[in-house]
């Protein structure tokens, strides 16, 4: 029987994420990866993170103390027209606070770096070191469709 605690395990691909289903069950982990996915594409495609969208926030969100509301920037600059490479750093800096909201001021990690780079003019990619408390480092690489 597979082990199914913990979260469902999201892989990022170019258009978002995807679960893993293997022998007719989802993959679930206990890592912090599905976190990372969510926390940058979270929410509402018209919710930019900001006071002035919130009423625009995901459905999922109503009830939810404000360290657990899904609201990601990061998703909303992506789909919110062309990237440029003047634009990464806008990019990169809307990912780190992102991921600072929902991993660092929520308690689950010590720090958390993003580097970002344009792999192709319709590709970028993320970089993302992850301190835990433990001591352990966590890094993932990502790719984004722009």
């Amino acid at each position: 029987m597979n082990n199914q605690q913990g979260d469902i395990l999201l892989l990022a691909t170019t258009e978002g994420s995807d679960m893993v289903e293997n022998g007719g069950f989802i993959e679930m982990t206990q890592g912090i990866e599905t976190l990372v996915i969510l926390a940058l594409n979270g929410g509402n495609d018209s919710d930019d993170g900001s006071a002035a969208t919130e009423n625009m926030q995901w459905w999922g969100n109503d009830g939810e103390p404000p360290d657990r509301v899904m609201r990601s920037e990061f998703h909303a600059m992506v789909n919110g027209g062309a990237v440029t490479s003047a634009r990464i750093a806008d990019l990169r800096d809307a990912a780190q606070r992102d991921i600072d909201r929902d991993l660092i001021d929520s308690g689950v990690a010590q720090s958390a770096t993003v580097k970002a780079r344009l792999s192709t003019p319709k590709r970028l990619e993320l970089f993302v070191q992850i301190l835990l408390f433990s001591g352990q480092n966590v890094t993932m690489g990502l790719e984004v469709a722009v």
